[in-house]
């Protein structure tokens, strides 16, 4: 299941977006984005 992991890690300020609902969940329009990009610790 997808969506309780990714609203997880939206709540905790990782990820851009939270996940959707499991009814409305198309894995293959997914995206997991982090909210802050890697490379801004560069």
């Amino acid at each position: 299941m997808v969506f309780q992991p990714k609203a997880k890690l939206y709540h905790a300020g990782i990820l851009a977006e939270r996940g959707a609902e499991p009814h409305r969940l198309d894995p293959t329009e997914d995206d997991w984005q982090l909210r802050t990009p890697l490379s801004a610790y560069r």
